[in-house]
């Protein structure tokens, strides 16, 4: 993970235990992840209730602090400021990780709330994929890129290309622009 992603978290954020960054290898030596510059990772879960990776029913499709945030999101869209609803509804979900609530006084502006709730769910869903939505949806997707150097971004990743083989089997599909 990027050190800058990993440095944002509230040190008392329950989540943050989830970011491995030491452990004991098998030689028993503490192995320090965080002396190598983005070489942190994530331990998704606290506790699978004995699920193994080939449980298959391990990966929630749908959370509820997704529906908590994507409502706050949405609230905070349709209007002109963030509303209390939509600091309550963030709020549960920064509760459950012992990090204080968001108020007026930070987050005054639909703006300023819009980005919270992209942070917040940066640090809630982190290692589950939702990432890349979210800031292809706030439109943040390349400019993040770009920050961190990735030259090669360009508005064309925002889209997916199309598989050769749906493309072979439809003669009515044209590739998206750019691949």
């Amino acid at each position: 993970m990027r050190d800058a992603f990993v440095n944002t978290f509230d040190p008392n954020d329950k989540r943050f235990v989830l970011v491995v960054r030491k452990y004991v290898n098998t030689a028993n030596k503490v192995i320090d992840l965080t002396l190598t510059p983005n070489s942190t990772c994530s331990l998704k879960y606290f506790d699978n209730n004995g699920l193994k990776n080939e449980s298959g029913n391990d990966i929630p499709l749908q959370r509820y602090a997704d529906i908590l945030l994507t409502r706050a999101e949405a609230l905070n869209e349709l209007t002109a400021a963030p509303t209390a609803e939509a600091f309550n509804l963030i709020n549960q979900v920064r509760a459950r990780a012992g990090i204080a609530d968001l108020t007026i006084v930070n987050t005054p502006t639909k703006e300023a709330f819009r980005d919270a709730i992209l942070r917040e769910r940066g640090w809630e869903f982190i290692s589950e994929g939702k990432r890349r939505e979210d800031l292809i949806r706030q439109d943040k997707f390349i400019s993040s890129a770009l920050a961190r150097g990735a030259v090669n971004a360009k508005p064309t990743h925002n889209v997916f290309p199309i598989p050769q083989t749906e493309i072979d089997a439809n003669p009515n599909i044209r590739q998206n622009p750019g691949y």
